[in-house]
């Protein structure tokens, strides 16, 4: 019996399966359920060295591995029906193929499908078998797709008749036909995968057939998977902007609903910047993680761990609308010359002005004769922050308060949308390209046009994606028509015709895109200069062409060794905001924090303190020369006890682990609570709740505690135990018996413990990491209430703690876990 696996199909049918027999233990059970049941009297768990799930559908796999597991079957591996097929098929087939040689496998003749409805999988050779490229695919987009492939597998008993078409529509190459199954390929697949074989070189490699779905509000990211093999794991920044709520999904791409895999959700207000993390394991089921990489307000935030005064800045509102006959328009031009040059412009009401070179700032203010008027600074990306603040100082220090500091960005971003004469009104959204600079949404708020999304510089710029934000102008700025046609299609298709242009210069080369083109010329910038500065000195919106003051610049946090390197991208965010990033520090003396544009330059050089771990920068951004940083240490691990239970504002996943027997006290209560959770002393709570509760029976009881990341719970934690078992805890009632010896440790823990001053025993992790048995107990109750209260229609205001005999928590303790999470503890 020990030399059986078991297979569990999709069917519902077990089967148990050795070298040279198969035994058949039920088929076409009514339920996974019943199957496992059957399988459960025909072959215990201790007996069986592996249990193989062999399905296609999420929905039945993850069905039919959550039934297994609470079997006690633990080993568990999927087999997806693609790759054992296509197997299959090749098998034993002479296609002397070269690693890299792409193979199409035909099917669909016994469905009697004319042939250009047929299915095509491609796959391709590489050196330890074969890979799926693709789920299944008309012949025109296969060969459309792989255009170079001359191997083509058709079944041996398919109708000459289709046999004739398909050849002749795949032209020259070489044709194989399969011949019929043998009988017993499911079980020789099957233990040659067990037994880690490739199948003599004719193995298809476990495909992924599903990609992730992040979807978050309105909008959705996808994290494609289907081009991975299995086992893998996959990570990817994506910006939520304000959702509160990120949900995962997993699509087949097939018609109906997709399969929701995990919800986060987040307290508080912010625009947040997240790391999400796949990972597929052998059960070929996804399990996500979600990090917040940094996230950005809307205000100006001093944290209140820092008991400073900040310093105020003097940056002046803006201002409504001036009465005066001028306005001056400056613009440093030094960057070219290497040396103080300004231009500046005096506009008139009259559509006159003048313009003149000057050589220093005060040269600058000796020429402005007006206290009243507007004074714009148009400011480009070479320009440092210093030169910025020295201006307005310097006019400021003249009596001359009415200053602007205005991007060279946003005065082109009014100017594309005013020479394409578009009026952008309330609710409107927009989109402008910056070929080969990325891309812009913005979107009229009432006031101004404001950025919602930007795509370039150090992100990914997937330009089909425009599409997706309902966007009702398209602009692009290509002063030479340079943009590929790929690109040029995508902004195209993204709103009609008539709402679509590209803005060029005179004399550029007219090629597909001249039905859409607006020639910027000399006359109509001389048009719109006075008009777009007298706009801002009257407080209009430019016909809708205004936008808000917004950042030209990234920042960036880097050390010199660049282990610490994180990209913030705040370019086009309006003024004023804040950006909060964490960062972890053991191993750093130092590192900078830059204001990040066409140049680098330095806000803050930070010495790490020596038995720092983490800490928290806090940047706020006034204005483009009105910035601070704060960099303060963040409270270690070292000092953790039951208030780490407030830092959650994840909802972490929880997992199930098979049903075993249990050996609980169970004293009596009057009235008992109707919701009770029950530790178990193989890492395990099970939950017992009214006829409302929807979820799990049982989660795990596994923690990991990270210096300065939030604490993971339940599968999550138990997934790490492999990788990173120095900061895993687990076996908590244990550490809770009132006879545990700290000074005898579990042989086999990665963790060590021992009792400190007060008595009481400390657990000592990785990095440096200590807690307390009761802060993981109120850790892994926290976390399992937040799971219940997502399942259950009924209100819990009471919950039931049930320990194995001989495990104590002392009414103090228990109380003040109570008060963290908002809900009474009861001992059952």
């Amino acid at each position: 019996m020990f030399d059986y696996v078991a297979v569990l199909n999709n069917k519902w049918t077990v089967k148990l399966i050795a070298s040279t027999q198969v035994h058949t233990v039920i088929t076409n059970a009514p339920t996974p359920e019943d199957a496992v049941t059957a399988l459960l009297q025909a072959a215990p768990p201790v007996s069986i060295k592996c249990t193989f799930v062999l399905s296609h559908a999420l929905a039945d796999r993850h069905r039919s591995i959550k039934a297994l597991q609470k079997a006690g079957y633990i080993n568990i591996e999927t087999i997806d029906v693609l790759s054992l097929n296509m197997s299959s098929r090749i098998l034993d087939l002479p296609l002397n193929c070269a690693v890299g040689d792409v193979v199409f496998v035909v099917s669909g003749h016994k469905e009697q499908l004319p042939w250009y409805d047929r299915h095509v999988v491609a796959i391709r050779k590489c050196e330890n078998g074969w890979l799926a490229l693709d789920k299944p695919i008309s012949p025109r987009d296969a060969l459309a797709r792989y255009p170079s492939t001359r191997h083509f597998v058709i079944d041996d008993d398919a109708p000459e008749a289709d046999k004739a078409e398909i050849i002749q529509f795949f032209g020259d190459g070489k044709v194989h036909l399969s011949a019929l199954v043998p009988s017993n390929f499911e079980a020789m697949f099957i233990l040659n995968r067990f037994n880690k074989g490739d199948l003599n070189g004719y193995e298809v490699l476990p495909y992924c057939h599903y990609d992730v779905l992040v979807q978050f509000g309105s909008e959705c990211d996808t994290v494609t998977l289907t081009d991975r093999v299995p086992p893998f794991t996959i990570s990817m920044d994506v910006d939520v902007g304000g959702a509160s709520t990120v949900k995962i999904y997993a699509d087949e791409h097939m018609p109906g609903d997709k399969l929701l895999v995990k919800t986060f959700k987040f307290k508080g207000a912010a625009f947040r910047t997240v790391e999400i993390t796949v990972n597929v394991d052998k059960t070929l089921l996804p399990q996500v993680t979600l990090e917040t990489e940094y996230f950005v307000i809307d205000a100006l935030v001093v944290p209140s761990t820092i008991p400073a005064n900040p310093v105020v800045s003097s940056y002046p509102k803006r201002q409504g609308a001036t009465q005066s006959s001028v306005v001056y328009a400056v613009m440093d031009l030094s960057a070219d010359v290497d040396c103080d040059y300004f231009l500046l412009v005096t506009y008139h009401r009259d559509e006159t002005f003048e313009e003149e070179q000057l050589w220093s700032i005060n040269g600058i203010i000796s020429h402005i004769n007006d206290p009243s008027a507007l004074i714009i600074f148009c400011y480009s990306g070479f320009l440092q922050r210093e030169r910025l603040k020295e201006f307005r100082d310097s006019c400021f220090k003249a009596g001359y308060r009415n200053i602007r500091l205005l991007s060279s960005q946003s005065v082109q971003f009014s100017m594309l949308l005013h020479t394409a004469v578009l009026s952008v009104s309330t609710g409107q959204r927009g989109v402008i390209g910056l070929w080969p600079y990325g891309y812009v949404i913005f979107e009229n708020d009432g006031e101004r046009l404001k950025t919602r999304k930007s795509a370039g510089l150090l992100s990914r710029v997937k330009y089909s994606e425009i599409a997706k934000y309902n966007v009702d102008f398209a602009v692009i700025q290509d002063f030479k028509c340079y943009i590929p046609k790929e690109t040029f299609d995508c902004f195209r298709r993204s709103v009609p015709a008539e709402n679509f242009h590209v803005v060029s210069l005179e004399g550029a080369k007219m090629v597909d895109v001249r039905p859409y083109t607006v020639i910027l010329d000399g006359k109509k910038l001389d048009e719109f200069c006075p008009k777009f500065l007298w706009s801002l000195a009257d407080g209009s919106d430019f016909n809708g062409c205004l936008f808000d003051d917004f950042c030209d610049f990234d920042i960036l946090v880097e050390s010199a060794d660049y282990s610490i390197w994180k990209f913030i991208q705040t370019r086009f965010k309006s003024f004023p905001f804040t950006v909060i990033v964490d960062i972890e520090v053991e191993k750093e003396s130092s590192f900078h924090v830059y204001l990040f544009k066409d140049l680098k330059e330095v806000l803050v050089e930070y010495d790490v303190p020596h038995d720092a771990k983490s800490v928290r920068c806090a940047i706020s951004v006034e204005s483009a020369c009105d910035i601070t940083v704060i960099v303060d240490v963040v409270d270690m691990l070292d000092d953790t006890d039951v208030s780490v239970i407030q830092s959650l504002n994840i909802v972490d996943d929880t997992g199930s682990l098979p049903i075993l027997s249990k050996e609980l006290s169970q004293p009596e209560l009057d009235p008992p609570p109707t919701t009770i959770l029950t530790f178990t002393s193989d890492n395990r709570a099970m939950i017992e709740a009214d006829e409302t509760y929807t979820g799990d029976a049982e989660v795990l009881a596994y923690v990991r505690l990270r210096s300065r990341k939030v604490p993971q719970v339940g599968k999550q934690a138990f997934s790490a135990l492999k990788r990173h078992p120095h900061s895993v805890f687990y076996d908590i009632t244990r550490l809770l018996a009132t006879d545990f010896d700290p000074n005898y440790p579990h042989p086999m823990w990665s963790f060590k413990t021992t009792r400190g001053g007060d008595g009481k025993v400390v657990i000592h992790g990785g990095g440096n990491i200590k807690t307390t048995p009761i802060v993981l107990f109120g850790l892994v109750v926290n976390s399992t209430l937040l799971y219940i209260k997502e399942h259950i229609e009924s209100d819990v205001t009471t919950l039931g703690i049930q320990l194995p005999l001989g495990c104590a928590i002392s009414d103090d303790d228990l109380m003040a876990i109570s008060e963290k999470i908002g809900v009474e503890l009861v001992i059952c």
